[in-house]
């Protein structure tokens, strides 16, 4: 088979229609009609939503496969997926929250990376919602890159595509067609970057399997993870690669994340154990020291990549 997308329905806060949305727009817009969803659903939902899933398998049969009342925590279930990708050509996890708006992704995706010799990692697309005002949505990881670590490039919001905009662009003033207005530097093909969000991303299971294998089960809750994978890839020696043409949104809300609660509760044990791995913190500055001490351990794999390059400084797929 072709592509296998794993889905986990797990938040008290998701909602019918964003669960709804997702899992419609992944299925008209993949492009490949040799596709499953693997979606599993937690008793800790809302009222209706399983049955809305439930309904959905109804209405795309042969397209779904449910795990209800699935007890086990994000990592559990993404090593499931894991597991069961030996069988498709693609793998790709998505949150419960956004749209996919590409039409004919997969054919899209493999026409870009045809005739490429750079040994592709995790695959990542553009999030359109940077447009909202309220947002600070970048697709990608800031990584080590010069701008980052100098410049406070993050916290001032003038990473990757952001770069060219004024100070302070995101005045939650603005609106949908300001925001749409501003002079964005958006690669027109795909560029290596130092990782993933998780929000909706790729691999080639072939790849996932042996050489990332199975993610960290570190708590009930993702942080992290997508980082660790991120890493995981660049030191076995792959590029992680951003495919700004082809879209979805990621449907945040107003204020926080849907898990600032189990953030807050597991989130010093889950950087605790991401330092112990990696001999380095996870963190959006590092000083000198750090970096020194990350390019001596990891010079000579990809994951020291970034260090010598702006996150705007766009290297481009080989």
């Amino acid at each position: 088979m072709s592509v296998l997308v794993g889905m986990m329905v797990g938040s008290s806060r998701s909602t019918v229609p964003l669960v709804r949305d997702s899992i419609r727009t992944i299925l008209a817009n993949i492009g490949d009609p040799d596709m499953v969803i693997a979606v599993a659903v937690t008793p800790y939902v809302q009222k209706g939503l399983e049955q809305t899933v439930e309904q959905l398998a109804q209405e795309y049969p042969g397209k779904m496969l449910l795990f209800p009342d699935y007890v086990g925590n994000y990592a559990h279930f993404a090593n499931l997926v894991i597991d069961m990708s030996r069988e498709f050509k693609w793998t790709i996890f998505s949150h419960d929250d956004i749209r996919l708006q590409s039409p004919g992704l997969v054919p899209q995706v493999e026409k870009a990376l045809s005739g490429k010799k750079d040994p592709v990692g995790w695959i990542s697309f553009l999030d359109t919602d940077y447009l909202t005002p309220t947002s600070w949505a970048p697709s990608v990881r800031e990584g080590f890159h010069i701008d980052a670590l100098r410049e406070r490039a993050w916290s001032r919001r003038k990473t990757h595509q952001f770069h060219t905009l004024p100070e302070n662009w995101w005045n939650p003033q603005n609106t949908p067609q300001r925001m749409a207005s501003f002079p964005y530097d958006i690669p027109n093909k795909p560029v290596r970057v130092h990782g993933p969000f998780s929000h909706f991303i790729m691999m080639e299971s072939d790849k996932l399997r042996k050489t990332i294998q199975h993610c960290e089960d570190w708590s009930p809750v993702s942080l992290l993870i997508d980082e660790d994978w991120g890493l995981t890839a660049l030191r076995k020696g792959l590029y992680n690669i951003w495919i700004p043409s082809l879209h979805y949104i990621h449907i945040r809300p107003v204020t926080g994340t849907r898990t600032s609660g189990l953030i807050q509760k597991y989130g010093p044990f889950i950087h605790c154990r991401f330092r112990e791995k990696w001999g380095f913190p996870h963190k959006s500055l590092y000083n000198l020291f750090e970096i020194k001490d990350i390019r001596k351990q990891f010079g000579r794999t990809n994951l020291c990549w970034s260090m010598n390059k702006r996150t705007y400084e766009w290297d481009y797929v080989q």
